[in-house]
């Protein structure tokens, strides 16, 4: 029990973590097997500055249950959500190149995925929306987690003043999206699948 307790709470660089190119990297436990896919992390408002920290166990047994290595990219809370979300992704590629660098048989053409919870998640829908992530990073797909859990009127502020209005000039795409988000972001964004898990009566998500 002394022991599992002592590795429970172990500093991130013991437990297999380091730094690359502004990203704290995890690769799977076992050094001769070569990983499935990289997984490009971004975690929750405040709690995403540290993601090897506050989503340690998650992202471990990620890594070492799906044979993945984890690229996390921590960022600083903010409302300029999309250079949030570039500084992200630039991140994310800068690793990528270094991983490639450092061992091209394993990097050079694996598959990536996008794993997001809460603000990770709207960030990678911008990312998504902003990258043509198929070829350039060879991206497969999303899971975006509790990416919302709150009505438009909870979540958006001012939106019955401002925002409810406008609704009625959207395209015949954007209105589709309010009532049917996940047929309308498989559209967008083009990856082979999908995957949005909710929490219909949570308070995990924002």
């Amino acid at each position: 029990m002394l022991s599992s307790a002592a590795e429970a709470t172990a500093p991130s660089d013991a437990r297999g973590w380091r730094e690359l190119e502004g990203t704290w990297v995890l690769s799977p436990p076992d050094p001769g097997a070569d990983p499935r896919a990289v997984v490009h992390f971004c975690g929750g408002a405040f709690v995403g500055a540290s993601p090897q920290l506050t989503y340690r166990l998650f992202l471990e047994r990620l890594c070492a249950r799906a044979n993945v290595t984890i690229v996390a990219t921590p960022f600083a809370i903010g409302f300029e959500h999309l250079r949030i979300a570039d500084d992200a992704q630039f991140a994310f590629d800068r690793a990528l190149r270094a991983l490639v660098a450092e061992d091209a048989t394993r990097y050079a053409s694996i598959p990536t995925f996008g794993v997001g919870h809460s603000m990770g998640a709207l960030l990678h829908s911008i990312i998504g929306a902003r990258y043509e992530l198929a070829n350039s990073t060879r991206r497969r797909g999303n899971a975006l987690m509790s990416f919302n859990n709150k009505p438009a009127t909870d979540a958006i502020p001012a939106f019955a003043e401002a925002v409810a209005p406008g609704i009625q000039a959207l395209s015949p795409v954007l209105s589709a999206a309010l009532n049917n988000p996940v047929s309308v972001f498989l559209v967008i964004f083009g990856y082979f699948w999908l995957f949005l898990v909710i929490f219909g009566n949570s308070r995990v998500g924002n």
